[in-house]
């Protein structure tokens, strides 16, 4: 600490406090270091420092969604669609898990009109909140558009259970 007092600069002193702060158990301390880290290879447009950087935030804080969420923007950005539907997946459940309904369904709305993300998957959560929610009319409406995907996959028993479900 008393180095960085000095400069604030020296990227290796701040990575070397957060891993002294993980052996602690001092987490928000941690995670708090490795943003700043996060942050300066942002502006020097480092990705792979940033998502390798964003993967050990996650190993120590698994539940910090607002590091996941940036994790999977970050892959979105290079086009790496598993892996940007696995993080959305994840945060979308723990939203769901906390009751936090709103959230869960502004993030799946987000990625609704982007047609490089698994409609799928996203139709599949928008289903789940309606249903949590009692919204009917967008239940429906988004059933529908389930089942139509479920028929251009030949998934015809799932789209037959949707059609039950209606």
């Amino acid at each position: 600490k008393q180095i960085l007092k000095l400069d604030e600069g020296l990227i290796d002193i701040h990575y070397k406090l957060a891993d002294l702060y993980s052996v602690q158990k001092l987490i928000a301390d941690a995670i708090a270091e490795l943003s700043i880290v996060v942050s300066y290879y942002e502006k020097k447009n480092r990705f792979n420092e940033v998502v390798s950087i964003l993967k050990e935030m996650l190993i120590i804080a698994p539940q910090n969604i607002g590091v996941r969420l940036k994790l999977a923007e970050y892959y979105h950005k290079k086009g790496f669609v598993n892996e940007t539907i696995a993080e959305y997946e994840i945060a979308f459940k723990s939203f769901i898990k906390e009751g936090k309904l709103e959230k869960a369904e502004k993030l799946y709305l987000a990625l609704y009109p982007d047609n490089q993300m698994d409609i799928k998957v996203i139709l599949e959560g928008l289903v789940e909140i309606y249903s949590l929610k009692g919204e009917n009319e967008n239940l429906i409406k988004y059933y529908k558009e389930l089942a139509d995907i479920y028929e251009e996959r030949g998934e015809s028993e799932k789209r037959k259970e949707i059609f039950e479900r209606i």
